[in-house]
């Protein structure tokens, strides 16, 4: 029987889970279920003129995470039993997938410098 170990794709360090986080311009981005499947979600620091910025209905979305100059979200995708990590922009355009069906992908994060993205997966050997 394979042992599962965890591993940390690891760019810049361990970090915490994150599930709202504020960007220097004073948005929000955060998850919800509020329409019936977890989705990306952004808001003024106040509450107000909050937005959908996924529309997947295959998917749950969640842990967004800004990108240090507040234009990009990273986040987590889950389908089933296949975990992924995308990029979006802020305003919901530019999707990319970045992973392809790590088991328990999760914690994504920006670098300081926002040229690489760390998070966190689990696989079997």
């Amino acid at each position: 029987m394979p042992k599962k170990i965890t591993i940390l794709f690891l760019l810049i360090c361990l970090s915490y889970l994150n599930y709202g986080q504020e960007a220097d311009k004073g948005k929000i981005a955060f998850s919800s279920d509020r329409d019936g499947n977890y989705e990306i979600y952004v808001m003024d620091a106040d509450g107000e003129n909050v937005r959908r910025v996924t529309y997947r209905k295959e998917e749950s979305d969640d842990l967004p995470y800004w990108s240090p100059d507040g234009k990009r979200i990273v986040f987590r995708s889950v389908k089933d039993t296949s975990y992924n990590i995308f990029i979006i922009n802020e305003d919901g355009t530019g999707i990319t997938q970045l992973t392809r069906n790590y088991s328990g992908a999760c914690n994504p994060k920006w670098s300081p410098d926002g040229q690489w993205i760390s998070f966190e997966a689990s696989v079997s050997s």
